[in-house]
């Protein structure tokens, strides 16, 4: 088995060498070759003239991005897709050229020329940007690094320019660090998660790394995304319900953080999902080799693998070359492996399975009830997986009447699923479902995977009379395998409010105020993480108290996050406007600690620009979108 891992390796690494020699009409990129993880990416807006080789044809994939440079190929990549056809470019950055030198922004950036001033003055235009932000484009007179949080910003922004999406939803990314990320930003990553430009799943170890520095790879990966996204008269509508899933995770792209290139392969790592074809199985050591849906060829270890088919759990041996499989890591380790396979079925109720038969390979004789009374008989091994209400069993553990769903290949049973008269399961709706006219329940189990069936009449809705949307929580009950109930539970969510109520009981609770003095109140699940002040999981639901401002994330099983590091979002500060721009509705203000801060007006907020002047003394209470950008929800002016 070594001899033809290596035997595979060794014919890889020549063909790689080969097609690496040929250009096939593509650009010739010195540094980016084609097994490169964001070699297609690279390829494209080099193509597109979005971003530009160096002199010696080199694009320097792994170099650090600054602000200025992540302005220009956001500017380059509008342009490209023919939005500032009809813009005179000059006119727009004598608008800003006073304000930009002042600033002491070089207008020349290698290697893309004189496009710095008229990028920066589109991104003021079209308020990417503020001045008092492209201040911090450069410090002790070198240009400042990007980091993640803000080029998603920028480009969430510049999207929505064209895109005019509603940002006002509800919004649950999963992302383990999500809770770093400022609630200025969400919703604009969101926005990006929404139109396939980033993943929802994040680097190698599931995480954002919002202060992360960008490379040059990653920044290549946003200006495609962005240019397709904006250039396409046929774009898709995204989602308008949060949904932070994806439309095809065959082709999810992986943002990888700058310290790991390699990830946008989806290594090995906690909460990975990989999908791919087998090219190859090796039974004796329960490894297969697969090629995955971004070119990458990896082995893969199903020793701790539950498989299924079609709903079924089967066995190692139902694996063979050429079938597509999506795989399921956990802390490097694969979990579950989903087969795209459909087995002939048969659908019956138990009804007797018979002692050890056969001389070399033992089997049982497993007989099935139909429902036109007649009788089936299949194969049943030890190694026959079988699951009852979504448990492992094996074949002894049926009961007469059990419901009974036999994938099979000819005489034998390749996985047996059965439900007794009463089992109930908590997951999240992949469709919209209408208790007036239900028709198909489709939705996704907390261990991953995908129950669907089609609804009888006599099925019954609890807690709910309205339309149940995608990624509503839902709690199911089957008698013998058909739906009988399905009861809305919530919706996944983050609520910032204050502890109303604590109930610790064998189900603890707890009740949350929002602002708008409305009470929720959810289960604590039983694997809930509480974060202390400083980002320690420190704290348990004894160490809580009443009136406690907090964050927490409504998942599937109740409240799976509570969270005091979080940065408050409503606070309040008192300065002296130092400076109005009427055009575009914002103040900078000097705080009485001296940090200069740009103030916006929230869009509720009735507040008029004309109202201010240089020199007011105002209290300001709002929203902190970052260290010096501001939301004002109101105004008091102190002194004139």
């Amino acid at each position: 088995m070594t001899k033809n891992i290596f035997s595979k390796i060794t014919a890889m690494m020549l063909i790689l060498l080969m097609v690496g020699n040929l250009s096939f009409g593509m650009v010739a990129i010195t540094d980016v070759t084609s097994s490169h993880w964001a070699y297609n990416y690279v390829q494209r807006v080099v193509e597109n003239e979005i971003m530009i080789l160096n002199e010696d044809d080199s694009f320097k994939p792994n170099e650090n991005v600054t602000n200025v440079e992540a302005i220009v190929v956001l500017y380059r990549a509008a342009k490209a897709a023919g939005y500032l056809k009809d813009v005179n470019l000059n006119t727009l950055t004598g608008k800003y050229e006073s304000d930009l030198e002042a600033i002491n922004l070089p207008k020349m950036l290698a290697p893309y020329g004189g496009d710095v001033y008229p990028a920066l003055s589109y991104a003021l235009e079209n308020k990417v940007l503020t001045l008092d932000e492209v201040k911090y484009f450069v410090s002790n007179g070198k240009l400042t690094e990007a980091k993640k949080v803000d080029i998603s910003v920028f480009f969430g922004k510049a999207l929505n320019v064209y895109k005019n999406e509603n940002l006002n939803k509800i919004i649950s990314l999963s992302y383990k660090d999500a809770f770093d990320i400022s609630l200025g930003a969400l919703k604009y990553v969101n926005l990006l998660i929404e139109y396939d430009i980033i993943s929802n799943k994040g680097d190698s170890n599931g995480n954002f790394n919002p202060k992360s520095i960008i490379n040059k790879s990653v920044l290549a990966v946003y200006a495609d995304g962005y240019f397709t996204a904006i250039k396409s008269d046929t774009t898709p509508v995204p989602s308008t319900s949060g949904d932070t899933t994806g439309t095809n995770s065959g082709t999810e792209t992986t943002i990888p953080s700058s310290s790991d290139t390699n990830a946008g392969t989806q290594d090995h790592s906690d909460a990975v999902k990989v999908t791919g074809t087998i090219t190859d199985v090796f039974s004796d050591l329960k490894l297969i080799e697969v090629k995955e849906a971004v070119g990458k060829t990896t082995v893969y270890d199903l020793k701790q693998a539950k498989i299924y088919a079609d709903q079924a759990m089967i066995n190692f041996d139902s694996l063979e070359k050429g079938a597509f499989v999506n795989l399921s890591l956990t802390n490097g380790v694969v979990t579950t492996v989903v087969l795209d396979k459909t087995y002939d079925k048969v659908e019956g109720t138990f009804s007797q399975v018979t002692e050890p038969m056969g001389e070399s390979i033992k089997f049982r004789s497993l007989k099935i009830q139909l429902p036109n009374k007649s009788f089936d008989f299949k194969r049943v091994y030890d190694t026959t997986p079988i699951t009852i209400d979504g448990v492992q069993k094996t074949v002894l553990d049926l009961k007469e009447g059990y419901k009974l769903i036999v994938s099979y290949d000819g005489y034998d049973a390749k996985g047996i699923t059965a439900y007794s008269d009463y089992y109930q399961f908590t997951g999240m709706l992949k469709q919209p479902l209408d208790p007036a006219s239900p028709t198909t329940l489709e939705m996704e189990k907390e261990d991953g995977l995908v129950f669907k069936q089609e609804l009888t009449k006599s099925v019954t809705f609890t807690n709910s009379e309205k339309v149940l949307s995608k990624n509503d929580i839902v709690k199911v009950t089957l008698n013998y395998g058909v739906v009988s109930n399905i009861s809305y539970v919530g919706q996944a969510k983050d609520l910032v409010g204050t502890i109303e109520e604590i109930h610790i009981t064998r189900t603890p609770e707890i009740a949350i105020k929002l602002e708008d003095n409305k009470i929720e109140k959810y289960a604590v699940s039983k694997t809930a993480k509480i974060v202390d002040e400083i980002g320690n999981e420190s704290l348990s639901i004894y160490d809580l108290k009443l009136d406690q401002t907090v964050r927490v994330h409504v998942g599937a099983e109740g409240i799976d996050r509570i969270d005091f590091s979080y940065e408050k979002e409503v606070i309040g500060f008192s300065g002296t406007v130092t400076n109005v721009f009427v055009t575009t509705n914002l103040l900078v203000v000097k705080s009485d600690d001296g940090v200069t801060k740009t103030v916006g007006f929230a869009p509720a907020s009735g507040l008029k620009i004309t109202d201010y002047v240089i020199g007011d003394k105002l209290f300001i209470k709002g929203k902190k979108l970052s260290e010096v950008i501001f939301e004002a929800d109101a105004i008091t002016i102190t002194k004139n």
